[in-house]
């Protein structure tokens, strides 16, 4: 994927974002992790909210296989997700069975078989609004291309909720 091609992309995402805007945080994740989803040829997708006090994450929202069946888990900071919510910085796992972070449980509990994951913190200033994970790739790999667009419409995210935050207060 080119620069151009990847400008697209990011400018196209955060566009559904903003018309999800009026309808709520809750509709603006969806839409979220739905177009991230689709436009890096993902199996799944997961937004997970943080309670950065409390070191607790609950899947929110989700989008491919076993989507319904994970919504509103609720777990410690613990496996490749909760390692991105205490570094505060992406993982990209292209082999998940190789990283000593990867979390067998919820495959084993959900039956879905994770292969790769990016998983990006989604940080407005200093503050951990939640995580983003993306599982499997359609072409079996993520690459540094997927990771900086996904890095780039994580900030936009941020900034969307950041400014509603703002806006209701």
């Amino acid at each position: 994927m080119g620069i151009d091609e990847q400008t697209k992309t990011v400018a196209e995402i955060k566009s559904l974002l903003l018309e999800a805007m009026p309808q709520g945080e809750d509709s603006l994740w969806q839409a979220f992790i739905q177009a991230l989803c689709k436009n890096l040829h993902c199996e799944a997708a997961s937004y997970f909210s943080a309670d950065d006090e409390h070191r607790l994450l609950t899947l929110r929202f989700a989008a491919g296989n076993c989507a319904e069946d994970l919504t509103n888990l609720t777990f410690g900071y613990k496996g490749i997700v909760g390692e991105v919510a205490l570094q505060r910085k992406t993982l990209l796992v292209n082999n998940v069975e190789k990283d000593p972070a990867f979390c067998k449980a919820v495959d084993k509990a959900s039956g879905f078989k994770t292969r790769a994951i990016l998983c990006v913190p989604i940080l407005h200033g200093k503050l951990l609004l939640g995580v983003l994970e993306l599982l499997n790739p359609d072409c079996g790999a993520f690459s540094d291309t997927d990771r900086t667009i996904t890095e780039q419409i994580c900030a936009e995210a941020a900034k969307i909720v950041g400014e509603m935050h703002s806006a209701s207060n």
